[in-house]
């Protein structure tokens, strides 16, 4: 009973940061797309790869997985894992993700600079909404 009404007590936009959101009443309310691209940084060399959600992923996965943090940094993992065993290289995996909420331009939703296969919790690595008019704070769905 008191699982969807943690959105209110959450600090950030559970609409953008999807914690615990799948939980929430409101989940239909919400129209959010994104895009999502990996880079593997070889830990030993420092070789840097891109690597496209569609190796991985069927088109309709793609599209789930790239809104939802937890899902991209999931596939980050899953690409580390697939990368160490087939050349038993350890990787580091960042993202490129962009995602927009609700009819706002698209902006950037995972810091690019970090090893998502190292990202425990949402704290640092999934960005801040921001709001379109920098002096009002984005509104809660």
């Amino acid at each position: 009973m008191l699982l969807p009404l943690h959105r209110k007590l959450a600090l950030r936009d559970t609409a953008w940061t999807f914690d615990g959101f799948n939980f929430a009443w409101n989940v239909m309310l919400v129209e959010k797309a994104g895009s999502v691209q990996f880079t593997t940084e070889d830990r030993a060399s420092g070789e840097l790869r891109r690597v496209e959600p569609h190796a991985y992923v069927s088109e309709a996965q793609e599209r789930a997985m790239a809104q939802d943090p937890d899902m991209i940094r999931s596939l980050a993992r899953h690409i580390a894992d697939d990368v160490k065993i087939r050349s038993g290289h350890s990787v580091a995996v960042r993202a490129q993700a962009f995602a927009t909420l609700n009819g706002r331009p698209a902006q950037r939703l995972i810091d690019p600079t970090v090893d998502l296969t190292r990202a425990l919790l949402p704290g640092g690595w999934v960005l801040q909404l921001l709001t379109e008019d920098r002096g009002s704070s984005p509104p809660r769905y």
